[in-house]
């Protein structure tokens, strides 16, 4: 019976396990982004802040804002709703 589960176990590795790597190469996990990859995302708020009205703001109003413009992308909490819009 050991025998028996071990095997299924190891070939159920050696079946999937492939699998798992090729994801991670497909998203590029752990490469640098170039200037040239950031062209291809669509930035609404660029990193610099340029374009952002001049002026002060508060914690409160900022997570409004947030709420209302960038949550439904980004996750209540930044953590994303795909790859492409985790805050990090």
């Amino acid at each position: 019976m050991f025998k028996k589960c071990f095997w299924s176990a190891f070939l159920l590795l050696f079946a999937f396990g492939p699998l798992a790597v090729n994801s991670q190469e497909s998203v590029r996990l752990g490469i640098p982004v170039t200037q040239e990859d950031l062209l291809d995302f669509d930035l609404i708020a660029p990193p610099d802040g340029s374009g952002f009205p001049t002026g002060s703001g508060t914690a409160q109003e900022g997570k409004q804002v947030y709420d209302i413009n960038c949550a439904v992308c980004h996750g209540a909490s930044g953590e994303g709703t795909s790859g492409n819009t985790v805050i990090v």
